[in-house]
């Protein structure tokens, strides 16, 4: 196993250009080495290893060594730049601090270490408190420092709040694991019970709303079990209740905005795949006041998000051409808030609302010009945002008259998702492109009332009031179908309660 080149294939098409301009940046003659061999590692190219290797096996190896240490320092720079609680520069302000005392400037060695726990504090970065602290009674013989009882005083309290910390961390883990193994089990998953039993268990139940970093850690965990078990219903209240006793009991500090908004995501994304649309608009109008909040630094972080979700917003309210006009405005618009991925999202979505707009060439047009490869979109937006996308570019060449286009999509969407079928969440796939097929080679036959029977049998397996959004968005597609009426007006006569 080649460990370079694995950390090499973890770094995203933009992060590798920047890791190129890094390497130039240092201007020495023989960071061109090291550029050889990392292109040659991007592409794969073992005629360039071995050229390497045969001319110096010693050098070879030093050159890999310089290499892995270049991209080491890379990315500690890039989490640094992409650091949401600024742990980095607290370390800076803190190393400064260092060498302020070193060299015998302890006024201002102390004003900067001062600022450092002020920030600390605020962040709840209660590691980087401890050093803080430990510096503080390190120099407290010093004529400018604080009270040394005082120091220790606040130090313990730091330690408690350290062990709370390091207590939650376990406590989330074995949250994880509970609600993993229920899903695999197929068991109704009761989020309240089971995280009040662990929390309880390390005595964190009475603290979870006051502390908004552990509360969202925490949410952040269950919501990535629902969205694999798309169990949205029973999340809903929960998520819910915990963050208005949170925002009621003890509100949220500048210094926690991001998990403020992060939560009120959560809450707007869950209500909208509930189909609870007018709801789900009150929150999605909070996180946008949220992000216009302090200095508006969350931009980046939630703009695409937002945007994504106030175009679904729209798109089932009934405003199909608001949902369009939106996202032709933002995708140019505002590019520098958004990340490659996003664009992406952006573009499907976008696809999606002209297909539903009857507008199916530019739908197949936009779909491709998301322009990256299929390994690419499974790489970084997942197997099963592929899935869907595939199963909409299905659809959008039948509606378009190139039935041959769409057989042959049928047939490499069969062999590409076919471990996802045999999962009980994909089942109803089988029958919905046999229906497909059907429609294809025999369109007579498919306006028949067993045709009818099966839409009702096999593509409607759970009750209307809790059936997926996206699921029913493709089962009513295939209903336009057999009723011959408009698509749009079929999905919201399906969706919206």
């Amino acid at each position: 196993m080649d460990r370079l080149k694995l950390l090499i294939d973890s770094l995203s098409e933009p992060e590798r250009k920047d890791f190129v301009k890094f390497i130039n940046s240092q201007r020495q003659l023989r960071q061109r080495k090291d550029l050889e061999l990392f292109e040659s590692l991007v592409v794969g190219n073992d005629e360039a290893k071995e050229k390497f290797r045969q001319q110096n096996a010693d050098a070879y190896h030093s050159l890999r060594k310089r290499l892995a240490k270049r991209l080491g320092d890379f990315v500690v720079l890039k989490r640094m730049e992409g650091d949401i609680t600024s742990s980095s520069s607290l370390m800076g302000i803190l190393s400064l601090a260092r060498y302020l005392f070193e060299r015998r400037s302890d006024e201002i060695a102390w004003y900067y270490l001062n600022k450092a726990e002020q920030k600390a504090q605020k962040e709840e970065q209660f590691e980087i408190l401890n050093a803080i602290y430990l510096l503080q009674i390190e120099n407290s013989h010093s004529e400018f420092a604080g009270d040394l009882d005082e120091i220790i005083s606040r130090k313990k309290k730091n330690q408690t709040l350290r062990d709370e910390d390091e207590k939650a961390t376990i406590a989330c883990n074995l949250i994880r694991r509970e609600l993993q193994r229920l899903v695999l089990e197929g068991g109704d998953i009761d989020f309240e019970a089971i995280t009040q039993e662990v929390l309880k268990e390390y005595a964190l139940d009475k603290i979870m709303a006051k502390r908004p970093r552990m509360l969202y850690n925490i949410l952040t965990i269950s919501r990535s079990v629902i969205l694999a078990k798309k169990d949205f219903y029973s999340f809903e209240p929960y998520i819910i209740q915990q963050y208005q006793q949170a925002k009621s009991e003890y509100g949220f500090a500048k210094s926690s905005h991001y998990y403020k908004l992060s939560i009120i995501y959560m809450i707007a994304h869950v209500l909208y795949r509930n189909r609870k649309f007018k709801q789900a608009e009150v929150y999605i109008e909070e996180l946008g006041e949220g992000l216009l909040a302090y200095d508006a630094s969350q931009q980046q972080q939630f703009h695409a998000r937002y945007i994504l979700l106030k175009a679904g917003l729209l798109c089932y309210r009934g405003k199909l051409d608001a949902a369009v006009e939106l996202l032709q405005r933002e995708l140019p618009g505002n590019a520098s808030l958004f990340s490659i991925t996003d664009q992406v999202r952006l573009k499907l979505n976008l696809a999606i609302y002209h297909f539903l707009q009857g507008d199916f060439s530019e739908a197949i047009k936009t779909a491709h010009h998301i322009g990256h490869s299929n390994q690419w979109c499974i790489k970084y937006l997942g197997k099963e945002w592929l899935f869907k996308k595939s199963l909409m570019e299905i659809i959008a060449q039948y509606q378009s008259g190139n039935v041959d286009i769409a057989i042959n999509l049928i047939r490499s969407f069969e062999r590409a998702f076919s471990t996802l079928f045999d999962h009980p969440l994909y089942d109803r796939t089988r029958s919905f492109l046999g229906l497909i097929k059907k429609l294809i080679d025999e369109p007579n036959s498919f306006y028949v009332e067993d045709t009818w029977q099966t839409i009702e049998e096999t593509l409607t397996t759970v009750p209307e009031d809790q059936e997926d959004l996206q699921a029913m968005t493709f089962y009513a597609w295939i209903k336009a179908k057999y009723l011959k009426r408009d698509y749009y007006e079929v999905l919201l006569e399906t969706v919206v309660p």
